[in-house]
């Protein structure tokens, strides 16, 4: 009887509806005949095999009758299917289970698959579709509404994705039952492409002051940039979907259609236009045009960037002017001008100060720099040159020495700044003669050296009872020592051991008072500034060694704390003995007037947090009066009744043009710190 059955089945897919009804009634005959008891008759005793015959025969009628109207139905749709065949766009029908049953020409075409391939398979599994939301959502909407729009990311048969705009619509029966869904997609991956790249240069461009805005081929407002909502003075969301021209009352320096003929020839588009603002003022504005294509070549937008014309003209009138000005400060300025490219030629070069060389502007310009300096200085100045170009719109300073036509060579103080002039680099150079300054500071630098002398004698004068008390010292011991050598020469016989041990001690003494004097005429001695190479715990020793009966008078305790391996200075050896025996006698001298309280004098070294040379010089005196800390180092003031007030002016102005710095500060419990810094050798030039 199943057997049967399906025959019926097949036969009505077929879409034979007298076959079926034929093999229908023959199957119901060949049972009662030849399995119905009694058989090979056709009569019947039992009435449930009757019974049976009749529901199988209703059955297969009830199946046919179904089969052949879904099948129709199917055939209907398929039909009109096949007339969108003719159409490029993707179409296909799926049934309610998501099985494809119809795929058109433009979905082998967009997708790679064929019809066979595609027919049978379930339409969202094919695709990999992915969803802008779930799919669930997405079917009540088809069902309540019969259709649905979206745009879809499918995945084509070479693995490319896709993006379409898909519309769906629900085929249903007679009775309203969903029978199959028709989709109908079109790609729009280039379009979606092209309009996130627009997107993302119109984004970027809100950047930007310039008024910028994207239309499509109607004219109609896409995107509306902050510099335009400035310029005009609508928002964006007041703009988007208006007509551009209707909105901005657009006049144009010539008919718009040979604007748009020329815009989509080249691609772009640049004149002048007149807008009207939302505040009814008009404006020119200098206006840009550019067409947006897609990958087959279809215009799909434009970018329209404005800059309002009347600033920019003030602008350039501006420009024009200042150039003029500059122009002329430059020409008629009294300080050297010079403009210099990164080979070391001159651009450029003011008449004033050619004129100040001896040279006209046209003998220096195309010349190297380099050779109107001194040529001791021309290694360098190029050195320096170099620098500005390595650190561009950072201005440099140096002194150097230039040499006028006629010989004579004058000092100029230089400030240089690299900038770039028309992508390319350029140092422009402002040249100052300090010839005269630089004499009136020789002039000074000798008065201090005099002056320093005066005060290096008359601090000796100080120390003549000490430095005459060292100096006896040996003189006499050298006396003693020469008495005992003739008594044991006229010893009979003569003692020449002790004799020789004698003139031994005299000779020792002798150099003792020796050094004693070589270091107060070293002192005393006028001699221009010097500086070499010097390790300040020697120039303390030494000046200790000067100062020790002072200090043994006037009963203070010395101790020294000087740090091993400590880095040498390029310094004047006499100013700086001068600066250490300064603050030495001024220490001692501050203790002198103490009592009972203990008169301890430390001289320490060590490196500061820079790595400069650092010394201190602490003492337990009466201290500073912290009313006069802001006046301790200027000329004239002291605080001893006979006092000059130049020793810590003259001191300070030592280790200032060493490089280094003098301060002073109050000691703990009593008494008061100077210290000083000295930049170590090859550092400070």
């Amino acid at each position: 009887m199943c057997l049967y059955l399906v025959v019926v089945v097949l036969l009505s897919v077929q879409g034979n509806f007298l076959a079926s009804a034929v093999v229908s009634v023959s199957a119901v005959v060949c049972l009662a005949y030849y399995f119905a008891p009694p058989i090979f008759s056709f009569r019947s005793s039992d009435p449930f095999d009757v019974l049976a015959l009749i529901v199988f025969l209703i059955t297969s009628a009830v199946i046919t009758h179904f089969v052949s109207r879904v099948r129709k139905a199917t055939e209907g749709l398929g039909e009109q299917a096949n007339l969108l065949n003719l159409t490029h766009d993707t179409i296909f029908v799926r049934d309610m289970n998501d099985v494809i049953t119809y795929w058109n020409r433009g979905a082998e075409e967009l997708y790679g698959w064929q019809r066979n391939e595609a027919l049978g398979k379930v339409s969202h599994e094919l695709t990999q579709t992915i969803f802008p939301a779930p799919l669930e959502e997405i079917n009540e909407t088809l069902l309540r509404t019969g259709r649905w729009d979206g745009e879809l990311i499918h995945t084509k048969r070479d693995g490319a994705g896709v993006v379409v705009a898909s519309r769906w619509s629900l085929h249903r029966d007679e009775q309203g039952k969903p029978l199959a869904i028709l989709e109908t997609n079109n790609n729009i991956t280039e379009r979606k492409h092209a309009e996130e790249k627009l997107r993302e240069r119109a984004n970027l461009l809100d950047l930007t002051h310039d008024a910028i805005f994207v239309r499509d081929m109607n004219d109609t407002f896409s995107y509306w940039n902050r510099g335009a909502m400035e310029l005009y003075g609508w928002t964006s969301e007041e703009t988007i979907g208006q007509v551009t021209h209707t909105l901005l009352h657009t006049v144009f320096p010539e008919p718009l259609e040979q604007i748009k003929a020329e815009l989509l020839a080249t691609h772009r588009w640049e004149g002048e236009l007149i807008h009207t603002k939302r505040d009814g003022t008009e404006v020119l504005v200098a206006s840009r045009w550019s067409l947006l294509r897609d990958d087959h070549g279809n215009a799909l937008s434009v970018l329209e960037t404005n800059n309002d014309i009347t600033e920019r003209r003030r602008a350039e009138v501006a420009l024009r002017e200042s150039e003029e000005q500059w122009k002329a400060v430059f020409e008629n300025n009294p300080t050297m001008y010079f403009m210099v490219d990164a080979d070391g030629i001159t651009l450029s070069v003011n008449a004033l100060g050619a004129e100040q060389l001896g040279y006209i502007p046209d003998e220096l310009v195309g010349r190297p720099v380099l050779d109107i300096f001194y040529e001791a200085d021309r290694e360098a100045v190029g050195r320096n040159v170099a620098r500005s170009f390595d650190q561009l719109n950072q201005s440099i300073n140096w002194e150097a020495r230039k040499v006028r036509k006629d010989g004579k060579v004058i000092c100029v103080r230089e400030t240089a700044r690299a900038v770039l002039l028309n992508n390319r680099p350029v140092i422009l150079v402002a040249c100052e003669d300090i010839t005269e300054h630089k004499h009136a500071e020789e002039a000074l630098q000798k008065t201090q050296t005099e002056l320093a002398h005066v005060t290096r004698v008359t601090t000796l004068g100080e120390l003549t009872a000490s430095i005459a008390h060292e100096v006896n010292q040996p003189i006499a011991a050298a006396v003693t020592n020469a008495g005992a050598c003739l008594r044991w020469l006229a010893a009979q016989p003569p003692d020449m051991e002790r004799a020789r041990q004698a003139l031994e001690r005299i000779v020792r003494d002798c150099r003792r008072a020796g050094e004693v004097i070589g270091r107060v005429r070293t002192l005393v001695k006028k001699a221009p500034q010097r500086k070499e190479s010097v390790d300040v715990n020697d120039v303390i020793q030494e000046v200790i060694a000067l100062a020790q009966s002072e200090i043994q008078r006037n009963r203070v305790s010395l101790k020294t704390q000087l740090s091993d391996g400590l880095p040498r200075v390029l310094g004047d050896r006499i100013q700086l003995q001068q600066v250490i025996l300064n603050l030495i006698i001024n220490g001692v001298e501050a203790m002198s007037r103490l009592k009972e309280e203990p008169r301890e004098l430390l001289i320490r070294t060590g490196k500061d947090e820079s790595n400069s040379v650092l010394v201190a010089v602490r003492d337990t005196g009466v201290g500073l009066d912290s009313a006069n800390l802001d006046q301790l180092f200027d000329a004239f003031f002291t605080t001893k009744p006979e006092g000059m007030g130049m020793g810590l002016s003259i001191s300070r102005s030592i280790v200032e043009a060493h490089g280094g710095r003098l301060w002073a500060t109050p000691n703990e419990p009593h008494g008061a710190v100077f210290q000083l810094t000295l930049p170590v050798e090859g550092v400070h030039s």
